[in-house]
């Protein structure tokens, strides 16, 4: 049980890194083709 708890510990913050790296990502990218689709309205 105290191994299980461990476990957990150690993986739910590492889930929520992963997932705020992965959002952050996706934004960036969002961000980057959004500028990319200004320059060319321009």
């Amino acid at each position: 049980m105290i191994q299980l708890m461990m476990h957990m510990w150690v993986a739910y913050p590492a889930l929520v890194v992963t997932m705020v790296v992965v959002w952050g990502l996706l934004l960036y990218v969002a961000w980057k083709v959004g500028e990319i689709g200004r320059w060319g309205d321009e």
